[in-house]
């Protein structure tokens, strides 16, 4: 009810430190029931602050990038190279922009990535009733039953998932979506935002259909491969709202063609010459 009210306000009473009121009210809710945000913690016997936690990860936010691709918004090519679009979705809260790729490239990269020895973090919709509890992500060129029970639903208190041709056991033919396909769904509201995973590898079942390979967090007996999904490249060409990714990951062609700057490439050394006397 607070965020609701804020956010029909046209303007906000601002207090003496300059801090929004809202944002002071909304904080003061989470301090009583949930305490203040520990400025220090424990881990493994060291004591740490979040930042001083995040360096030593080794983790450069820097080297990643946020990739997607949808025709609303212009590709992020020619006079447009390098600039990056926020994605319509709820869980984009901060806004956070992606470069916006053709298709086609698009997929190419997540096959780059894993050949170079980098996974990829996936978002995509799992409501569709390809995207099976059993541990396969199928997109068949059948008619597919949109679910209109959450993922979150079927996993948690156990409601039936939406009963299609899409389910049926063993390989069938997988549809290729357009990029105008792609994006009526979106448009529609057919591929909704709704979980994040980790594509890790790329497998071949024994008729010859490849898979990626997922690192679900549903735990170790969700689906029939201990937590492993595996998701058909069509699959993810339909369904994927957006990935992060190792900017190494990415060919020097894409790099060029999107306005993608290599946080690994060597640096020239300036060389001087010396007078002679």
């Amino acid at each position: 009810r607070m965020v609701e009210s804020a956010a029909k306000l046209r303007s906000f009473q601002v207090s003496p430190d300059g801090e929004q009121l809202y944002k002071k009210a909304i904080r003061a809710v989470h301090e009583v029931y949930l305490g203040k945000v520990p400025e220090k913690f424990m881990y493994e016997g060291v004591e740490y602050t979040p930042m001083t936690f995040s360096k030593q990860l080794g983790i450069d936010p820097k080297a990643y990038i946020s990739l997607t691709s949808f025709m609303h918004h212009p590709y992020s090519t020619g006079e447009n190279i390098g600039v990056g679009y926020a994605m319509e979705a709820q869980d984009n809260w901060r806004w956070a922009l992606s470069i916006n790729m053709e298709l086609d490239d698009f997929c190419q990269v997540f096959e780059d990535a894993i050949k170079n020895g980098y996974t990829i973090l996936w978002g995509s919709d799992v409501s569709e009733a390809g995207f099976t509890r059993q541990g396969i992500g199928v997109y068949n060129d059948v008619k597919v039953v949109e679910s209109t029970v959450s993922s979150d639903q079927i996993r948690l208190i156990g409601a039936d998932a939406p009963k299609a041709e899409a389910q049926k056991a063993g390989p069938q033919p997988q549809k290729v979506v357009t990029p105008e396909e792609r994006q009526a769904m979106y448009d529609g509201r057919q591929t909704t935002d709704d979980h994040a995973m980790q594509i890790f590898g790329i497998a071949q079942d024994q008729f010859g259909q490849k898979y990626f390979m997922v690192k679900n967090s549903w735990g170790d007996t969700s689906g029939q491969y201990k937590g492993i999904y595996y998701v058909t490249p069509e699959y993810v060409r339909a369904k994927t709202l957006n990935i992060l990714v190792n900017k190494a990951a990415i060919s020097a062609e894409f790099k060029a063609k999107y306005g993608i700057d290599d946080p690994n490439a060597p640096t020239a050394k300036k060389t001087s010459k010396k007078k002679k006397k």
